[in-house]
């Protein structure tokens, strides 16, 4: 049943993000639904009810009858403002004096089993949970001075890679500025021509040198008596 609907029965409405009966899956989602008007009618079987105010005359077995909560109060800053109770008292101690007892019976036995069941107190702060706080507390400590050194560890290795690569770059490239330098100075330089010019010969004056008389050679005859090698076959 939506309030604000004055209908006696179901109505198809776009709905949206932030309206009731609607909850979207995706960002600026709509969908139309059927929703029941706020008006009661014969096809509502039950209604769940407060009393507000109590009117001049008693209704049997509503007004004239007390029902306590079956229920208790589970939290414990709930129990200290029931109780009218301070930090220092023991909230355990006014637990144990509450409780409904429940009988259970197990089958082929002929007694019923009984047992109280009591409230668990939500939210209770006791040694074990300040125990546990601090061992959690010590921990994540651990884990985020670990977390910073791995962190520096790694910052340090990609500084010296980076240096290296750095000066194995510098190696690599020469200085674009002495090129720039380099250009000028040849523009500015004159032309000179690349073939080479012919060696120079000094003359000298020299007197000339009169050479010795040689003598006539003397001819040399073979003896008569020898033989003359056979010719080769």
């Amino acid at each position: 049943m939506k309030q604000g609907i004055l209908v006696n029965g179901r109505v198809r409405l776009l709905l949206a993000k932030g309206q009731k009966n609607y909850r979207p899956r995706r960002a600026g989602e709509r969908k139309k639904k059927s929703v029941r008007g706020c008006i009661v009618g014969p096809d509502i079987a039950v209604l769940a009810l407060s009393i507000q105010k109590k009117g001049e005359k008693d209704i049997d077995g509503l007004t004239t009858v007390q029902r306590p909560n079956r229920l208790h109060v589970k939290r414990a800053n709930k129990i200290r403002k029931l109780y009218n109770l301070t930090k220092e008292d023991d909230v355990k101690f006014y637990i144990s004096k509450i409780g409904r007892t429940i009988e259970k019976k197990k089958e082929g036995a002929d007694k019923k089993k009984e047992r109280v069941k009591r409230p668990k107190i939500q939210r209770l702060i006791t040694d074990v949970r300040i125990r546990r706080k601090k061992i959690e507390k010590v921990e994540s400590n651990k884990r985020r001075e670990r977390t910073a050194k791995l962190k520096e560890e790694y910052h340090k290795l990609v500084s010296k890679l980076n240096s290296k690569h750095e000066a194995k770059h510098e190696e690599v490239k020469p200085d674009p500025k002495a090129k720039t330098a380099t250009k000028g100075a040849e523009k500015a330089a004159p032309k000179v021509a690349d073939k080479k010019a012919p060696a120079t010969t000094a003359k000298t004056t020299t007197a000339p040198v009169k050479s010795a008389p040689v003598a006539p050679a003397k001819k040399v005859e073979a003896p008569k008596n020898e033989k003359k090698p056979a010719p080769k076959k």
